[in-house]
């Protein structure tokens, strides 16, 4: 590939990450405990990353707001890891043609991806336990990200411990495979 397109690449992943983080940053992940109140701040990830976004609410956090934003977040999530492959796809890093190389960093992260965005883009993205291939890539990304877990009854992708590493993952294995070579 040429260096151009790479730095062009890298350049468009960043903006996706970035795009993604400000996104997520309108809808993190809620805790019960923020039940009943009327004004919340973002999680601390976004405070770090410089999103200290403090929502006001002109009625008290139901358990149904809870569900709806942390489904909204989930997808989110989801959609960015579609939207990584789709990028890496369309600078031919990665497809169903293309081998992944175990011998450079980031190649799991890479592998992961590939596996959760199959199942995002081409089913309904609910975990299901009775597959096994669910079962197997929840108990990778488990495994491999070291999440606590007990029972897992979705696929455990949070921003800071999953998707953003996943993304750093494919980062490495690109500038190994295309700009260190």
């Amino acid at each position: 590939m040429k260096q151009r397109s790479i730095k062009t690449l890298l350049r468009d992943m960043e903006i996706l990450k970035n795009n993604f983080i400000n996104t997520k940053a309108y809808f993190p992940y809620m805790e019960e405990n923020m039940l009943g109140k009327h004004n919340i701040t973002t999680a601390p990830y976004y405070i770090n990353e410089g999103l200290n976004i403090k929502f006001i609410l002109n009625q008290p956090i139901t358990k149904k707001h809870i569900k709806n934003n942390n489904e909204i977040s989930g997808w989110i999530n989801q959609n960015f890891l579609i939207r990584l492959y789709a990028l890496l796809n369309s600078y031919n890093i990665i497809s169903d043609k293309i081998s992944i190389d175990h011998s450079i960093n980031g190649w799991k992260e890479l592998d992961l991806l590939r596996r959760l965005r199959n199942i995002f883009a081409h089913t309904s993205g609910r975990f299901n336990s009775k597959k096994p291939d669910h079962k197997k890539l929840v108990n990778e990304l488990i495994s491999h990200f070291k999440i606590q877990v007990r029972i897992p009854n979705k696929f455990p992708i949070p921003i800071d411990i999953v998707c953003v590493p996943i993304y750093e993952g494919c980062m490495r294995y690109i500038q190994q495979k295309y700009i260190t070579n």
